[in-house]
């Protein structure tokens, strides 16, 4: 047999039993003889695929099943009970106490770990990459381990798995933490940059290292964190999805050490959707034909709200009891006519980036557990954060930014079908064509230093690690005498020539700005409006506006107006007050990225900056300078006790933190606070059923 007609008959369970004979000595003859890793592949494909089977067929047939997939290494795959004294040692030599069976591939890269080795490993999504660190914490070898995530969702992803584990270290996911004996700092970038106390780590982990190349702020503080470990000589391990390589610019010593492995633990089947009329159509033909959980990837939130619109009105989904209470919550909270509302109560799901954080979480455990059926989600669900699907659509051709879908992003959304220990093989549904450029190799822009690198990168760089060519470009920035370089340095991220511009102009007229700068409190509004300004002019109005916020006059006001009112809802009331005709769906999207990205942190980083350049310069001048950090603190804190924003990482909204109060006492110990949530039961009926479940499950992570 060919290895399609394989393929296909391992792939059906009636099919399968009746050639299992047949299927298995050829899925035999395939993995003596494949020649390339393209053969490879498709072997390893069809062998997961008779696994799935291996229920159907008796049980001397099975033990074939099993030979052939301990030939892959797959040992997790493997029932203990079935296997021979020979095939249980080895098996159990793969396991860790706590932890997990690790198939050959996962072994091989923790062997090189705990020999000391720097890794920089790509391999597939369903690989288990992340499952390695909880092994490297349970060996006892380490101490502190720091471990730097892209962003706040896999914060708590990775929380909630390793206070699972029980190894002995103490998670830490917030700079206002104290440190332990033995820890595990789970942080991003920025949040990494403000622990004062951080002891140097024994291993540090940065998980989807690709983001170094992104180019942007939050990458810029990446490769600076990556830098300053590499420089201290503390080991490392990098992991990602699959990528080509390392790009040439990277030096030869990084790039040994980079690892890629095609090893994938589930075999995917993918199937073109014939459009032959409206997309639109096409989808809700294959929704209603599809059976079990199936995640839709729509390239923005607008693409996801109106998908969703699309499906409710052509009655795909059924009334999900389980999710009634979610729905009247959203609707209390944020608007009833958000399509998101309406979608929970039909068992579907929508999820991005402007998504309220908890709810973004909510929504993913009910997806996990089946009360969600169909998941609309965009680009945010391929940046690490784990779901099992057994169907996944690639409705959209573009990726986010309306950029035409690549390979990479492709295999990432592909990568979220199947899911070890839970579907042993998934279907993946295109609309459109398959990308079929190469996989992009990953730039370090801060080892690399190419001409595009952004100076304000470059500062951090030792002098002896700067090429000629960095050095002289940031010779003007060195010779300037309007703001130091300590403080351009602290400003991580922002342009120089901005923070420069700023300056001169405080400088140029020192006695105009000081009565609007030196505020030391909350700021009144005249103030806070020149503030707006000047970040808006000098420091990237792009990070600050939306079509909520189009210019820095309105961003002061909504900045007050949070303030005073202290909730998103009471910002969307207003707004549909004022527009009574809006569109709701974006609307009330655009307010949460308002909340969420601007005020939660765009603003937030700008404002720290500017108190930095203000309080140069106007000391330089004789002036008292303002102190902004009490304020930074309560727009970062969203106007509520920061441990009540924190409790948002865990699971917990602000609206339901706000309503426990009383019994959470907020006092600025965050520590004191899970203390207290964890031994929280609020008295019957003080709570809604989803607000029950929300505790629940924040309770349940810590």
């Amino acid at each position: 047999m060919t290895a399609d007609e394989l393929r296909d008959l391992s792939a059906d369970p009636e099919a399968f039993t009746a050639n299992a004979f047949s299927v298995l000595q050829g899925a035999a003859d395939l993995l003596a003889t494949a020649a390339g890793p393209e053969e490879a592949a498709v072997t390893r494909e069809i062998i997961i695929q008779c696994r799935e089977q291996r229920e159907t067929v008796d049980e001397a047939t099975g033990g074939l099943v099993d030979a052939l997939v301990r030939e892959l290494g797959l040992f997790p795959y493997l029932d203990g009970g079935a296997l021979d004294d020979r095939d249980l040692l080895a098996r159990e030599t793969l396991r860790v106490d706590g932890v997990a069976v690790m198939h050959t591939a996962q072994a091989a890269v923790y062997a090189r770990l705990m020999a000391g080795d720097n890794i920089v490993l790509s391999a597939p999504t369903s690989f288990g990459k992340s499952l390695i660190i909880d092994v490297l914490l349970a060996s006892g070898r380490f101490d502190n381990v720091l471990v730097v995530v892209p962003t706040l969702a896999l914060i708590d992803e990775t929380r909630r798995r390793l206070a699972t584990r029980k190894t002995g270290h103490k998670v830490v996911t917030h700079p206002t933490q104290p440190v332990g004996d033995r820890n595990v700092f789970v942080l991003t970038g920025e949040r990494m940059l403000e622990m004062a106390d951080l002891p140097t780590p024994d291993l540090f982990v940065l998980d989807e290292f690709y983001k170094l190349g992104d180019g942007d702020e939050r990458a810029q503080i990446l490769n600076q964190v990556f830098y300053d470990m590499r420089r201290k000589g503390v080991q490392y391990y990098l992991l990602g999805p699959n990528v080509h390589g390392l790009g040439d610019g990277v030096p030869g010593a990084l790039r040994d050490e980079f690892q890629r492995s095609d090893d994938v633990t589930v075999a995917l089947r993918f199937h073109d959707v014939p459009v032959p009329g409206e997309r639109e159509a096409a989808l809700i033909d294959l929704c209603r034909r599809l059976q079990e959980m199936t995640l839709v990837y729509c390239q923005s939130p607008e693409s996801a709200h109106k998908t969703a619109r699309e499906l409710l009105k052509a009655g795909v989904g059924a009334p999900e009891p389980g999710l009634q209470s979610a729905a009247d919550w959203v609707a209390e909270h944020f608007h009833p006519d958000w399509v998101v509302v309406e979608a929970l109560r039909h068992g579907i799901g929508v999820h991005h980036g402007q998504l309220p954080r908890a709810l973004g979480q909510f929504m993913v455990k009910a997806f996990e557990d089946g009360r969600i059926k169909f998941l609309l989600a965009t680009g945010t669900l391929i940046e690490g954060v784990n779901t099992h699907a057994r169907h996944v659509v690639v409705y959209d051709p573009r990726r986010p930014g309306n950029k035409k879908m690549d390979a990479f992003t492709f295999r990432n959304i592909s990568g979220r079908c199947g899911r070890m220990f839970h579907h042993f093989s998934g279907d993946v549904w295109l609309f459109g064509k398959r990308p079929s450029d190469e996989l992009p190799e990953v730039d370090i822009p801060i080892l690399s230093q190419g001409d595009d690198v952004p100076p304000s990168l470059l500062q951090h760089v030792d002098l002896e690690d700067l090429s000629d060519r960095a050095r002289e470009r940031l010779e003007p920035f060195q010779e300037q005498t309007d703001l130091s370089e300590g403080t351009l340095r602290a400003n991580v991220g922002l342009d120089l020539d901005g923070q420069i511009a700023l300056a001169r102009a405080l400088r140029a007229n020192p006695a105009r700005y000081h009565g609007r700068l030196s505020f030391r409190a909350s700021p009144r509004y005249e103030q806070l409006l020149e503030v707006c300004r000047l970040l808006w002019t000098h420091l990237g109005s792009r990070p600050l506006s939306s079509t909520y916020t189009r210019s820095y006059n309105q961003l002061a006001r909504q900045l007050m107006n949070f303030s005073i009112k202290g909730s998103a809802k009471a910002l969307i009331d207003e707004a549909v007050a004022q527009e009574p005709t809006a569109d709701i769906d974006k609307l009330v999207t655009d307010v949460c990225r308002f909340v969420r990205n601007i005020a939660g942190y765009s603003f937030p980083v700008r404002l720290r900056a500017l108190d930095r350049i203000q309080r140069e310069v106007f000391t330089s001048v004789g002036m008292t300078p303002g102190d902004y950090s009490s304020y930074v603190a309560r727009v970062e804190g969203l106007f509520l006790d920061m441990p009540l924003v924190a409790l948002d990482e865990y699971g917990l909204p602000p609206e339901l933190a706000v309503k426990l109060r009383a019994q959470l006492r907020p006092d600025g110990d965050l520590d004191g606070v899970l203390a207290r949530l964890e031994a929280l039961t609020p008295r019957p009926g003080a709570l809604s059923p989803f607000e029950a479940e929300l505790l629940a499950y924040a309770q349940a992570g810590l």
